[in-house]
């Protein structure tokens, strides 16, 4: 559906395995990630273990890891365990995350697998996170996710995304490793007049200036029918951020 709203083809999806689906034990067990591969399409998933994890769980995922080698997907899949790790209460504090995202990591790195923390950006401007605190070392990640949306820094709704990530992301490249946009909206609530719909589309057209350090970068879109936070939809307001879209995905993908 994204797809035809667009009128373009993405080649990479975001996959989110919810804590009741657990941890499938194998590429041809996990229907969701083997159908995006089999389709062409790169594939950013991210698993929900209890916590603390399970040593099942573990040893699942190392099962899941080592089809998905096998299978010959390894270069076009990025893992993650409990995605925004400081929202929810997931965790209290980085000790704790890092200790439980080290029990996984050796498994996807082993086998060729991009594997990261993936990180939001608002609680790290509004509840004074310290980044440095929530990192693993720097051999258990091969990539920093990021999940941003316009409103995150309370500079101001419209700053540019690649300032709001900037702290991520130079520690990325700091590491020499990559990294990624997962996530990126605008809330629905945003935009809608001339005023706005301009401030909206320029917010978007930043993305283009994006360095090569960057892995990949996706628009969350609100499934049809459904409610989510912020309700980012590209169709919302009369399509009025499709084109600004659409420029991304065509100056990303043209390079």
């Amino acid at each position: 559906a994204f797809d035809a709203d667009l009128n373009r083809t993405m080649q990479i999806v975001r996959i989110y395995h919810t804590p009741a689906q657990g941890i499938p034990p194998s590429l041809s067990e996990d229907a969701q990630v083997n159908t995006a591969l089999a389709a062409g399409d790169k594939v950013v998933v991210s698993f929900k273990p209890s916590i603390p994890a399970t040593p099942a769980q573990e040893s699942d995922f190392r099962r899941w890891c080592d089809s998905v080698k096998a299978a010959g997907y390894a270069a076009d899949v990025w893992a993650t365990v409990w995605h925004e790790p400081w929202a929810g209460n997931k965790f209290h504090n980085g000790a704790a995350f890092v200790a439980e995202y080290d029990a996984f990591a050796s498994y996807a790195i082993g086998d060729g697998i991009g594997f990261g923390p993936i990180f939001n950006t608002y609680p790290y401007y509004h509840n004074r996170i310290t980044l440095s605190q929530w990192m693993p070392a720097t051999s258990a990640y091969t990539y920093i996710g990021i999940d941003t949306y316009a409103g995150d820094d309370p500079a101001g709704t419209w700053v540019n995304p690649l300032t709001v990530i900037s702290p991520f992301s130079r520690l990325a490249k700091a590491a020499g490793k990559k990294f990624g946009i997962a996530e990126v909206g605008v809330p629905s609530a945003d935009y809608g007049t001339p005023t706005t719909d301009a401030s909206a589309r320029r917010y978007l057209q930043d993305l283009d200036s994006v360095g090569a350090s960057a892995s990949w970068i996706m628009w969350f879109q609100c499934p049809k029918d459904t409610t989510c936070p912020l309700q980012p939809d590209i169709t919302a307001n009369s399509g009025a951020l499709l084109p600004a879209w659409q420029n991304v995905f065509d100056s990303l993908t043209g390079r």
